[in-house]
């Protein structure tokens, strides 16, 4: 082949190859910036787990991610693959930081950040503080309080048959309450699982008693009251305060007499007083043990 046809052979392909170059080309979209989407941060609470991931758009990954200023809450570390802070903040206040990212490309970003960790909230396990029994009597209002402490303030829940008439009721704030007239034949002993519990365990349980009594019979009543007053008024004859003693047992019987039972009923209480005053000083304490008995046997044939 001679040097001409070479040399035209060589412009061919060159033509031929321009001519393929020219029917493609290849689009290279611009690549944008690496920013911080994350503009702020939840707070967290001391010795409670934390965890927020931060954000970033643009650029080429993997991101590398960085603290380049101030310091996250003590307790807490940023995942340099991830983004991700984490971990349990061991004391109160508010940390400010910068964030740094780095994208594959060499882009880098930054954002100010904070985190605000509140004080732990102390926390108690509930407990049941009030007395386990309580005694009512058939057909006559009765009514018992129970309370309890914890915080957060716990609620308090009743298991068991109560004798009809009586109800529980959780009155909210640590307190509940046992109230009602029971009903007639409910005379016996109920015995109740209160419970009191507040999310904080463990919960608290009492076994709680209630004793309902049989209602006075039809013999202790007035007729009965007159008689002991009667007895008791021969008792505090001689007694050193005799004469003191003698007058507020006439003033009870005439209360009685006139139908005032409430008024025979307070006169009692100032005797009563007036006995345990004087015990072991003007009147011997058996003897005064022995007149506040009757006194409060009287008390009791009265309904007071």
């Amino acid at each position: 082949m001679t040097h001409r046809k070479l040399a035209a052979l060589a412009a061919s392909a060159v033509a031929v190859m321009i001519l393929i170059a020219s029917s493609y080309s290849i689009a290279v979209g611009a690549t944008t910036a690496v920013t911080i989407s994350t503009t702020s941060l939840p707070a967290g609470e001391q010795g409670v787990a934390y965890s927020q991931a931060l954000a970033a758009t643009g650029g080429a990954a993997p991101y590398a991610w960085s603290v380049s200023a101030g310091a996250l809450p003590a307790g807490l570390a940023l995942d340099a693959s991830t983004g991700q802070i984490s971990g349990t903040p061991t004391a109160a206040g508010t940390s400010a930081f910068t964030v740094r990212v780095a994208d594959a490309l060499g882009g880098v970003a930054t954002q100010d950040l904070s985190i605000a960790v509140g004080a732990t909230t102390a926390v108690t396990a509930p407990a049941i503080t009030s007395a386990p029994s309580a005694t009512f009597t058939v057909g006559q209002l009765g009514s018992q309080t129970i309370t309890a402490t914890g915080v957060p303030t716990p609620s308090i829940a009743e298991s068991g048959a109560l004798p009809a008439g009586v109800t529980f009721t959780d009155n909210g704030g640590g307190t509940a309450s046992l109230s009602g007239t029971p009903a007639a034949g409910t005379a016996g002993s109920y015995v109740l699982t209160l419970t009191a519990s507040n999310g904080v365990n463990p919960a608290a349980t009492q076994t709680f008693v209630l004793t309902v009594q049989p209602a006075p019979s039809p013999s202790q009543g007035p007729t009965a009251a007159m008689t002991a007053l009667g007895d008791l008024a021969q008792a505090v004859q001689g007694v050193g305060p005799g004469r003191s003693l003698a007058a507020k047992i006439s003033a009870a019987q005439n209360a009685v007499a006139a139908g005032d039972t409430h008024g025979a009923c307070g006169v009692l209480g100032g005797f009563i007083h007036e006995v345990s005053a004087q015990s072991g000083k003007k009147i011997p304490a058996d003897q005064a043990a022995q007149l506040i008995s009757d006194a409060r046997q009287v008390l009791t044939d009265l309904g007071c």
